[in-house]
């Protein structure tokens, strides 16, 4: 409840409690706001709280602000999660519990909305080429990232064509996602917008400047980048497996290029 309310009070816009961050200071100030505050249905956001949680949010207040002071912790990261989920995760075979919870969620959203997700895993391999020693260079984050967008990169295609972009935008920032922080959410839903629409400078230019200044520039380039490859590989593939495997990416140099056997070569078209 406390998140939400900060959320309205300060525009956030990305209304989403799992992983939502605050500087433990900012936290502090606004765990005492919450405290002074004499009505508090009369703060922005508080009538969309529910009347129960409303009643008891000053006391939490007054909890979260002096274990903060006490704990002196450098940030405060909220989490949806709670006992009910912690059991259930105890009860879990040690093999479930070292699975990469988003890739783990993004493969089966894959195998449940796309066309193929044999397709899915090959655009994980087909676009590491991009990200070798002579492409540009990347983190092992944003490797498990770029591959959770391969994987969920057609899970619009039933949608029509002039909405795909915004659909896939929408499921993916709000998406009930683990293991993942804001930024990476962003940067999910905006590579997929960019596999539906273009990647070209012109594209995205409706979309909330502040949905994306919860991205930093860079990830911002790197997905137009991932839409882009991603999109590519659709055009030659139609989300169908075993195609991108025989035109792989390369560097000559450079210049990524793309290579395309003469048995695909009606694929080479000026939209290509």
């Amino acid at each position: 409840a406390l998140a939400r309310l900060h959320m309205e009070q300060t525009g956030y816009p990305l209304h989403v409690t799992q992983n939502y961050v605050i500087p433990t200071a900012e936290a502090i100030a606004f765990c005492e706001y919450v405290r002074k505050s004499k009505k508090l249905s009369g703060l922005s956001g508080a009538d969309e709280l529910a009347k129960a949680r409303r009643e008891v949010l000053p006391y939490g207040a007054v909890v979260l602000e002096e274990l903060l002071k006490k704990a002196e912790p450098s940030q405060v990261v909220f989490s949806v999660f709670g006992i009910r989920e912690g059991l259930l995760f105890s009860l879990l075979s040690p093999h479930e519990r070292r699975k990469d919870p988003l890739i783990s969620y993004c493969a089966e959203l894959s195998s449940l909305r796309s066309r193929s997700i044999e397709h899915a895993w090959e655009l994980c391999s087909w676009t590491d080429a991009i990200f070798t020693r002579s492409g540009p260079r990347e983190t092992p984050e944003e490797r498990r990232l770029r591959h959770a967008a391969c994987l969920i990169s057609d899970i619009s295609w039933r949608a029509h064509p002039d909405f795909r972009g915004e659909q896939g935008l929408n499921l993916l920032a709000y998406a009930a996602l683990g293991g993942i922080d804001h930024p990476g959410r962003v940067f999910l839903a905006l590579s997929i917008f960019y596999r539906h629409v273009g990647a070209g400078d012109g594209r995205g230019k409706d979309l909330s400047e502040q949905l994306k200044s919860v991205l930093s520039k860079r990830l911002q380039k790197r997905a137009r980048i991932v839409g882009a490859a991603v999109r590519t590989a659709h055009m030659l593939s139609i989300g169908i497996s075993g195609v991108i495997d025989e035109t792989p990416l390369s560097y000559e140099d450079d210049k990524l290029v793309l290579t395309i056997p003469r048995s695909y070569a009606g694929m080479d078209g000026e939209r290509l």
